[in-house]
């Protein structure tokens, strides 16, 4: 059985190891060195859900391996063996409290809790739509026939002042055609 106050509780395995990284070390090298590709806690009281390997390694590490948990455990037994009638051990397949129901996750749960923490626009609303190819090719070339216009011809620059509040909001725009609207801008106010 070993010595030790921190024990695996891996499917009553209950070994007992001197340190939690020993109960880490043997649950990696004992109990999941057979799994291939999926996985379920097999920790008396745990949840049962499917886990990939490397999943499941972290879930163990992470909640059942950690030195509280397994003080925590430690405790629990030592309150049981001071109980009248409860001397011992715990016997094999009685479980040291209710084993919580096992939480039931939708079948997107991993993609729901990537979109509930990505970086989003603080105002979408305000955001400007995607350009689609065609569009964005279009706005493009007439913004660089405009720049040409504010570069070489006089009258040009003239028709193209008149438009300058909606060019210089083009011009803060996230699309593609800000740069070539933003050199016309500079040359409508070099030609004064």
């Amino acid at each position: 059985m070993g010595t030790g106050q921190y024990m695996c509780e891996w499917a009553l395995c209950q070994r007992f190891f001197e340190t939690p990284a020993g109960v880490l070390n043997h649950i990696s090298k004992l109990h999941l060195s057979a799994i291939v590709n999926d996985g379920t806690c097999m920790w008396e009281g745990c949840d049962g859900l499917r886990r990939k390997k490397w999943s499941l390694y972290t879930h163990i590490q992470d909640r059942h391996c950690t030195e509280h948990a397994l003080k925590a455990a430690a405790l629990r037994r030592q309150q049981l063996q001071n109980v009248p009638g409860g001397g011992g051990l715990i016997p094999q397949g009685v479980n040291a409290g209710p084993t919580p129901p096992a939480p039931v996750y939708p079948h997107d749960a991993a993609i729901q809790a990537i979109r509930r923490f990505s970086i989003k626009p603080p105002y979408p609303e305000l955001m400007e739509p995607k350009e689609g190819p065609v569009t964005k090719h279009i706005r493009l070339t007439s913004s660089l026939i405009l720049r040409n216009l504010a570069r070489y011809s006089a009258v040009g620059r003239t028709c193209i002042k008149r438009h300058e509040g909606q060019l210089a909001y083009v011009a803060l725009s996230p699309v593609e055609s800000s740069t070539a609207i933003s050199n016309c801008l500079w040359e409508l106010h070099q030609h004064h």
